[in-house]
């Protein structure tokens, strides 16, 4: 299943009022190629209420709850919060973007954005006159049972806090996760493990979801990404021009091709992207000279990438949209609009992987 829609917030993370109001806004960049009519939802997580997310809405059609969605429109939702019974603390959820056409199997899932609850200001309570000795003495009682009992869950909920889930993230991610969450970078330690990208989290210590003290320090054991991985055969090779709002081919190594894996998009003069497209996926690299191995561990993505960060001598990894590897170098700067990017590739043929069936039977997969 491919990404149908970009997601990305406005900010991370928004503050609750003192009613526990607030609203998160978040722009939708449709990147499948396609005209789509799409709805979103919201998937809570941990001790998020789904009761607190309001209704999704895009400004000026508030009423609807289903939106046309041109190829490479952009459109604007605004999620309103109510958490007016949250506890103090912050809490996350993802917004799910999905074609209206298949629901369950056409969709895009965001990253996490939160929202925090402050500690409500006490309310002061007005005496009457004479001085009113039965609610002075009510008070204390209440105040002693708050230290006796309830007094122990809010030290808890002022000093713990909850270890974050970081498997399968970068490194950078990673620790930035930790700070988020008051904790503290531990002992990071490398190992091989798998196919993994390399610096992705494979451990943790502690582990996701134990309460811990604010402060503590969590380990990490990331991929090494030093295990040597035999290329296949190269399908492609060679050095081809994509012109400006043209489209890129690295299966046949080409311009203009139906079965494009990237479009040299240009919003104005000089604001300029590459652009994934028909379900590949792109990520920078540098400007090192790369291998099969470092193209199949890097972690694609299917955001627009900005023409200014790709002086010549910049190199790309690509997963394309027939599923191969690919590598690819920006061989010039591109001059001003309309300009003319130049790469060199290598587009390598999918590994074959062979299952058995039967103890005499091969079932080969491309």
């Amino acid at each position: 299943m491919s990404s149908i829609v970009e997601i990305s917030a406005a900010t991370v993370s928004v503050v609750c009022d003192a009613n526990g109001a607030a609203q998160h806004v978040v722009n939708v960049h449709n990147i499948s190629g396609r005209k789509l009519r799409v709805g979103a939802r919201a998937v809570v997580d941990g001790e998020t209420k789904a009761q607190w997310i309001g209704p999704i809405a895009v400004q000026g059609k508030e009423g609807q709850q289903e939106w046309d969605l041109d190829a490479d429109q952009t459109i604007q939702l605004t999620i309103p919060i109510t958490a007016n019974d949250a506890a103090q603390g912050k809490y996350t959820f993802r917004i799910e973007v999905y074609s209206t056409d298949a629901p369950s199997e056409d969709f895009t899932t965001g990253d996490g954005i939160a929202f925090e609850v402050a500690e409500p200001k006490p309310v002061s309570t007005p005496t009457a006159k004479p001085f009113p000795w039965a609610i002075v003495i009510a008070a204390v009682i209440v105040a002693l049972l708050v230290l006796g009992g309830g007094g122990w869950a809010i030290y808890n909920a002022k000093t713990k806090t909850r270890v974050p889930d970081l498997s399968d993230l970068l490194l950078d991610d990673a620790k930035k996760m930790i700070v988020a969450n008051e904790l503290a970078v531990g002992e990071v330690t490398s190992k091989h493990e798998g196919d993994k990208p390399k610096n992705t989290v494979i451990d943790q210590t502690p582990d996701a979801d134990e309460k811990v003290k604010k402060g503590e320090t969590v380990n990490l054991v990331i991929e090494s990404g030093t295990a040597t991985v035999t290329p296949p055969r190269v399908h492609k090779q060679g050095r081809f021009n994509i012109r400006q709002t043209f489209l890129a081919d690295l299966d046949a190594g080409v311009e203009g091709s139906n079965g494009a894996d990237f479009w040299f998009e240009a919003v104005t003069a000089t604001e300029r992207f590459l652009v994934p497209r028909n379900g590949s996926k792109l990520v920078r690299m540098g400007n090192r000279t790369l291998s099969y191995g470092d193209c199949l561990r890097a972690n694609f993505g299917t955001a627009r990438i900005p023409l200014q960060t790709l002086p010549a001598g910049t190199t790309l990894c690509a997963r394309t949209n027939e599923g191969r590897i690919s590598a690819f170098r920006v061989e010039n700067n591109v001059g001003p609009s309309p300009g003319v990017l130049t790469i060199s590739f290598t587009t390598w043929e999918k590994r074959i992987q062979i299952m058995p069936i039967s103890p005499r039977t091969l079932h080969i997969i491309n």
